[in-house]
């Protein structure tokens, strides 16, 4: 368990080097180890997957301990989206974050981006047309 948090002199772990790899055997491999026991109850049972490697956080709380010179820690989202790893975006565990990320922030975000830009246009349109409509007069008088 402990091996799955080591860090290379590159700055990975197992499951970042399998993301950066595009190995999605070797991803959906490491990525089971990582699942912890919350309970089991018959046949029904609760999991629990740390997202420290899987999704971006705060570098300075990722590994305590390590030098900071040391950090050029990517986690598997970010690498899925900068390095074209499409094969591992449709892993169901990524799938269910990517969706949840989406429905708590994305949604919001795109909305208000939008709505910004929108008023930046109605803005720039109302600066122009005022800008020609003076010019017209100053031409005219």
């Amino acid at each position: 368990q402990e091996l799955l948090y080591c860090q290379n002199s590159g700055g990975n772990t197992a499951l970042t080097l399998a993301a950066l790899q595009g190995d999605k055997q070797v991803f959906a491999h490491v990525l089971s180890k990582m699942f912890q026991v919350a309970w089991v109850f018959g046949p029904v049972g609760c999991f629990t997957l740390p997202l420290e490697q899987i999704d971006t956080l705060d570098k300075d709380d990722l590994f305590q301990g390590l030098p900071s010179d040391n950090m050029r820690f990517h986690s598997v989202l970010d690498i899925i989206c900068t390095e074209d790893r499409e094969a591992l975006a449709v892993d169901t565990t990524i799938v269910a974050l990517l969706e949840a990320k989406w429905d708590k922030w994305g949604k919001a975000v795109c909305v208000l981006e939008c709505c910004w830009t929108i008023l930046n246009l109605i803005v720039m349109d109302l600066y122009f047309g005022f800008y020609v409509q003076v010019s017209r007069l100053r031409g005219e008088g």
